[in-house]
């Protein structure tokens, strides 16, 4: 074969190869499936949202374009909680993965009926908004929407989701407007005790967290779920409550969150990968209204990125402040550590059910008879 045909066959096929090996460099700088960060999903309420704690992922685009932007319809916190958390060897924390490794659908104001899918009745959160003379409504998606439309998340390979779910469901905001509302009134208790009274009827608020857990776990088959408690709500040093109203909301919180624990212990029993994460003692002393408070106070007028600014009452009141959120990052970084840390083990092959405590007793007294440290190695 003559030299230039050589030269020639040699070009042709480097222009066949090239490409190919570019676009395998370029798949494997893309691949995140076996980067070794967990994949988290964030659902649920308020408290999981970040709402009070701007800024909110798209609220910097013009008004026209963030009423559709379920992230700013939502009030997603670029500051939320599960956003900051992080994992061994991981660059940043979760918010830095949005999209990628952490998948973020919580929504302010949801209630267990909006952790669903899209197509289940009632599932989709109506987002009404009126500001600088545009009023409209958006329906949210069903949170679980995440787990079957989203083609950057396989379901099955997601190790955690986070949630906060339940307040909207026992009517927080309406016991807090009628702590905050007027004094020396018995309707604040009365609501309360109903609340209480109610929570284990069938269909009622225990039943449908049940339901809840229960459908996230289908839809991701291998996470942990790691459910937050809520926290103490009011403090004395609030203008806007008095004494009684600050024990009587508290006292309802620690009810809801001991039955929600309970809860969880059932379903752990019958082998659900369950976790709950109480927050209440990192809160304590730190309600809104407190000189060193978690939360925000009462707003009564409506704050900067209010979906509606129309209305009294902003939606950021009582709920986690910086401090607060830092607070609940905190206790959610405890948790995951630990089931890290659980995870490690069991790698390694070590069985934890049969790990033993030993506590070791020495006596100098003389009563103690052979030799304490060989008979305790025994």
């Amino acid at each position: 074969m003559k030299p230039l045909k050589k030269m020639s066959l040699l070009l042709l096929c480097l222009c066949l190869i090239l490409p190919t090996l570019s676009f395998a460099a370029k798949a494997d700088n893309n691949n995140t499936e076996d980067d070794g960060i967990p994949t988290v999903v964030s659902l649920g309420d308020s408290y999981a949202s970040g709402e009070g704690v701007p800024p909110f992922y798209g609220q910097d685009a013009p008004l026209e374009e963030k009423v559709k932007n379920e992230r700013w319809l939502g009030h997603q916190s670029q500051k939320a909680a599960a956003g900051q958390i992080t994992f061994e060897g991981m660059k940043g924390t979760m918010s830095d993965y949005l999209g990628t490794k952490w998948f973020f659908s919580a929504s302010s104001g949801s209630t267990t009926d909006h952790i669903k899918r899209s197509s289940a009745a009632g599932s989709q959160q109506l987002k009404e908004y009126n500001r600088n003379g545009l009023k409209g409504s958006h329906n949210m998606p069903g949170q679980l929407d995440v787990f079957y439309a989203n083609p950057n998340l396989d379901r099955n390979k997601v190790d955690y989701v986070t949630l906060s779910i339940g307040g909207n469901d026992v009517e927080f905001d309406k016991i807090i407007a009628a702590a905050a509302g007027k004094p020396n009134n018995t309707e604040l208790f009365d609501m309360i005790a109903d609340k209480i009274d109610h929570l284990d009827d069938p269909g009622g608020t225990m039943d449908k967290l049940r339901n809840t857990y229960t459908e996230i776990s289908k839809a991701a088959p291998n996470a942990t779920i790691i459910v937050t408690g809520y926290p103490e709500l009011l403090d004395s040093g609030s203008y806007y409550f008095e004494e009684y109203e600050v024990q009587a909301v508290n006292q309802g919180a620690e009810i809801f969150n001991f039955k929600i624990r309970k809860l969880i212990k059932e379903l752990q029993k019958k082998g659900m990968k369950i976790e709950f994460v109480d927050v209440s003692k990192a809160f304590h002393g730190h309600g809104a209204g407190a000189s060193d408070s978690y939360l925000n106070d009462v707003y009564i007028f409506a704050q900067d990125q209010d979906l509606d600014e129309s209305k009294y009452g902003s939606p950021y009141s009582v709920h986690p402040n910086e401090k607060g959120i830092r607070a609940y990052t905190k206790c959610i970084q405890e948790k995951i550590n630990e089931l890290e840390a659980r995870k490690k083990l069991e790698k390694e092959g070590r069985d934890l059910s049969s790990e033993r405590n030993v506590v070791l007793v020495l006596d100098n007294s003389g009563s103690m008879e052979g030799e304490p440290i060989r008979e305790t190695k025994r």
